[in-house]
């Protein structure tokens, strides 16, 4: 007969389990968030020791276009400068004015705090003429004037991420002229105080359960998807959500060993989402027509977030990433490449394009003599008048064919090339325009020497 305690020790392997499983569920839903919170500490946090503030409820603007410096944001774009406003509705709503953007391709994207696109506001949505809204949060009830469109969020705290396109540093203080024309204000003038609410902390690092603790202060605060409710129900089994903050040092040992194993497995299981997203064509994959919706499931969510906060449908904006060669080998820093578009191959968008070298594994913009990153439809027509062959040369070192246009890449290791298109073509949309793969180019020893290796027919 079984003994009780077998019975017992099966028991407490089933509970241990069942925990992780949860745990690991509750990391990759909160991932997303995480990022959400450390990005708002970042750009709107107060970073002195012991501060509790941030700025709510008011623009912050790139006044440079991004470089190799920039580290807040996976994948930056330095061919748009961006603006930033972290809402609080948690006590009233907002009104949004937009100036007059001209011919000037913008966009602002509104996202919850579980990072769900929930609006755009821009050239594509509403036009570049100046207009008013109002920003309203989840549990908000009111009226505003016919004229005044209404965004609701579905969390209390919100961000606006927005993005102004600008062809080159001569434009800046016509872009720096409109970023300071975005405005928030309160549309509600009262006598009475403001509700009083419990500030945020500081995002925590320190402690690898931090991640945790962050977690429990989001969802203090914001009320998650209907669909996730159940998982919320039982985080408090993980010390989350309880009377008093999640504080790592009240975490017992066996909770700990559990909630740090439940970081490296839904890690791991992040990864390899951003590693199965879809194939866009030969050579070239992208998050999928779901990319920067709401409702997405959590690990593709988490995977997003990851690979960089602020995804534009592809309505708006469409992202395929090359991470390999035309020998399907990753693209490596002491390689060199070559990219050559066709008269139909180029991309076709209503607004721009880009095309972007970023090092892996952190998606940063790489750093190089000539603070060149990114080759854009501006600088392609200026070259090719797109209508012949045009090429891109993908290596460290200046090429000594200077007959294509050169973007740097790393010294060593992998990299990524991002191809940004503003407004795609319904070709893109559907699937039906294709584009090149990268070549890997040999020295005449090099050819020789990698004969055998590389025999494959180019495809």
């Amino acid at each position: 007969m079984e003994s009780e305690q077998s019975r017992t020790q099966q028991a407490e392997i089933c509970d241990r389990n069942s925990l992780l499983s949860l745990a690991v569920e509750s990391y990759i839903f909160g991932f997303a968030s995480v990022e959400m919170y450390r990005t708002m500490y970042q750009l709107a946090g107060s970073q002195s020791v012991g501060k509790r503030d941030y700025v709510f409820n008011k623009f912050f603007h790139s006044r440079r276009r991004a470089t190799a410096d920039e580290f807040w944001l996976a994948a930056p774009n330095s061919e748009i400068l961006y603006s930033n406003a972290w809402l609080d509705l948690s006590t009233s709503p907002l009104l949004l004015d937009v100036p007059d953007m001209g011919s000037r391709y913008y966009v602002l994207q509104f996202l919850d705090y579980f990072a769900n696109a929930f609006a755009y506001v821009g050239t594509r949505t509403f036009g570049n003429s100046s207009r008013s809204l109002a920003i309203v949060g989840p549990a908000w009830s009111g009226s505003f004037p016919d004229d005044i469109a209404v965004v609701r969020s579905p969390t209390n705290f919100a961000w606006i991420f927005g993005r102004i396109s600008i062809q080159g540093d001569h434009e800046f203080d016509e872009v720096h002229g409109l970023q300071d024309r975005l405005e928030l204000s309160s549309p509600i003038v009262s006598s009475e105080p403001a509700p009083c609410r419990e500030p945020w902390p500081p995002f925590r690092n320190s402690d690898k359960l931090d991640f945790f603790s962050n977690l429990d202060q989001v969802l203090r605060r914001n009320a998650p998807p209907a669909e996730d409710t159940q998982l919320i129900r039982r985080l408090p089994q993980l010390g989350m959500l309880r009377d008093n903050s999640f504080e790592p040092t009240n975490v017992d040992e066996s909770l700990r060993g559990i909630l740090e194993q439940a970081i490296t497995l839904g890690r791991d299981r992040i990864c390899a989402r951003e590693s199965q997203f879809e194939e866009f064509c030969p050579g070239w994959i992208w998050e999928g027509s779901s990319a920067g919706r709401p409702g997405r499931d959590n690990l593709s969510r988490a995977a997003s977030a990851k690979a960089g906060l602020g995804i534009l449908a592809p309505e708006e904006a469409i992202y395929p990433f090359a991470y390999v060669d035309n020998y399907d080998e990753p693209l490596e820093g002491s390689r060199s490449y070559r990219l050559t578009f066709g008269p139909e191959e180029w991309p076709k968008a209503s607004y721009s394009w880009s095309m972007t070298v970023y090092e892996l594994p952190y998606y940063r913009l790489v750093k190089n003599p000539i603070n060149r990153y990114s080759w854009n439809s501006a600088r392609a027509q200026e070259s090719t008048g797109c209508n012949s062959h045009g090429s891109l040369s993908l290596q460290a070192t200046r090429p000594k064919d200077l007959t294509s246009y050169w973007l740097p890449t790393p010294r060593t290791g992998k990299f990524a090339l991002a191809l940004r298109v503003f407004g795609p073509s319904d070709a893109f949309l559907r699937g039906k325009h294709l584009l090149p793969r990268i070549m890997r180019l040999f020295s005449e020893e090099g050819i020789r020497s990698s004969a055998d290796s590389h025999s494959r027919a180019l495809s």
